[in-house]
């Protein structure tokens, strides 16, 4: 017999965040936008034990710009090169030091459909492949 584990994370007291917010692909419903259910969702359609349930990028952000432009650009940015292809974005602005501002962007590895998430393993790499994006973002394997 396997049992489940059950493992609780609380970030809502870190400390240098200072915009979070989810977007989705036309279309999506509502629940998306709760960030506990939507990651609880994801983890539920995982049969898997050992499933990769999201993909992290992180982005460093100029600090020529204000806040609202590192915000808009940001988000510019994730709806361009990801959303757009199906997929929704967990996103994170951190200012830890003042020199330092960067963003986490959580990306659900099943496309949003209508009625339904669907597998789609390989899309971010498509995503940012047909962006011109995909050199210089990790992985060990470029």
């Amino acid at each position: 017999m396997i049992s489940a584990s059950v493992r609780r994370f609380d970030y809502t007291h870190k400390r240098g965040v200072q915009y979070t917010e989810i977007l989705a692909p036309d279309g999506a419903p509502d629940w998306v936008y709760d960030r506990l259910r939507l990651w609880n969702a994801v983890e539920a359609v995982e049969k898997r034990r050992d499933a990769q349930l999201a993909r992290q990028i992180e982005v460093a952000l100029p600090v020529e710009l204000d806040a609202d432009g590192q915000r808009e650009l940001l988000r510019d940015f994730v709806q361009r090169a990801f959303v757009s292809k199906g997929m929704i974005a967990d996103l994170a602005i951190h200012r830890t030091m003042k020199n330092n501002p960067h963003a986490h962007i959580l990306l659900t590895l099943r496309a949003h459909q209508p009625s339904r998430l669907r597998v789609q393993g390989a899309l971010l790499e498509r995503a940012l492949e047909a962006d011109g994006l995909a050199s210089g973002l990790g992985g060990g394997d470029q």
